[in-house]
């Protein structure tokens, strides 16, 4: 199976800040998903949007590296990538020009790297960005599984909430008394 990391699943997990428990809970969800798949793609895009605060994307996927325990393989974007990319880019535009803040850079990066989903036949992409996805993948017709990189272990899913973005730590909530 095909797996492709999106930027927000290795930005979650290589953080430090945030809650040591959430970070916790997602490397397990992470280390398992990636452990089911055969191959881990990583677009060039990816490293290229991971460049952060002086340091190069190239390192933080080194990082993400040692997480992984499949065969992580590097793919550039190609002609085919790009023009479904083009596509994808023009409908969400569309989608969001009403917005305050500009989205232009996230949504030109989270469609070149789910046009090289659909290029490279990925069964899956894992992202914090479920959402994002979904509407790029419709723009296409492909029917590649979005799984949420923030996902709790099994009976620990009351942690976790929202899409896209980063997940809300929430108390567990308490049976109503009779």
């Amino acid at each position: 199976m095909k797996l492709v990391v999106d930027t927000s699943t290795i930005i979650h997990l290589l953080a430090t800040a945030g809650a040591v428990q959430e970070r916790k809970h997602a490397r397990q969800h992470v280390t398992k998903v990636i452990a089911e798949s055969g191959t881990i793609i990583v677009p060039t895009a990816v490293i290229a949007e991971l460049h952060y605060n002086g340091l190069a994307g190239s390192k933080y996927l080194e990082q993400f590296g040692t997480l992984a325990s499949g065969s992580l393989r590097v793919v550039s974007l190609n002609q085919t990538a790009a023009d479904i990319a083009g596509s994808m880019r023009a409908d969400a535009l569309k989608r969001h020009r009403d917005e305050k803040k500009d989205v232009r850079g996230a949504i030109l990066y989270d469609a070149l790297i789910a046009a090289t989903a659909v290029q490279q036949k990925a069964a899956v992409v894992l992202t914090a960005n479920s959402r994002d996805y979904r509407a790029l993948f419709k723009v296409v017709g492909a029917a590649i599984e979005i799984r949420d990189s923030r996902q709790a272990p099994t009976g620990q899913a009351e942690l976790f909430e929202g899409e896209g973005g980063r997940p809300k730590a929430r108390k567990p909530t308490q049976p109503k008394p009779k």
